[in-house]
């Protein structure tokens, strides 16, 4: 109940690329594992289907350093929806992200 509340009102929510989370929302790991991110995974999966254009703008892929875009999930259309590469854990890696965040940075 938490997650569907928090994801239903914080103004982003960020999908952090791993290759777990890429398989957990494709769907593809096995019955009862990683039934938490699942869960939220599916809980996104429906948000997105039912508004597409307001979850596009608050649903905010982010590949993190050491990871690549082919880890985001399907759903979130890796390749043809904006993300987000964070170069470095640093401000300036973080600056796009964060300027985004802040509504400095609107795409």
């Amino acid at each position: 109940m938490w997650a569907i509340q928090q994801i239903k009102t914080a103004d982003f929510v960020l999908v952090v690329a791993s290759e777990r989370c890429r398989i957990v929302g494709d769907g593809e790991n096995a019955p009862g594992d990683n039934k938490g991110l699942a869960s939220e995974m599916a809980l996104l999966r429906e948000l997105c289907h039912s508004d597409r254009e307001n979850m596009t703008m608050r649903v905010l892929p982010v590949v993190l350093p050491g990871h690549s875009p082919d880890e985001i999930p399907l759903f979130l259309q890796p390749w043809t929806k904006d993300h987000y590469e964070v170069p470095s854990l640093t401000p300036d890696g973080l600056e796009e992200l964060l300027g985004v965040l802040r509504g400095s940075n609107v795409r």
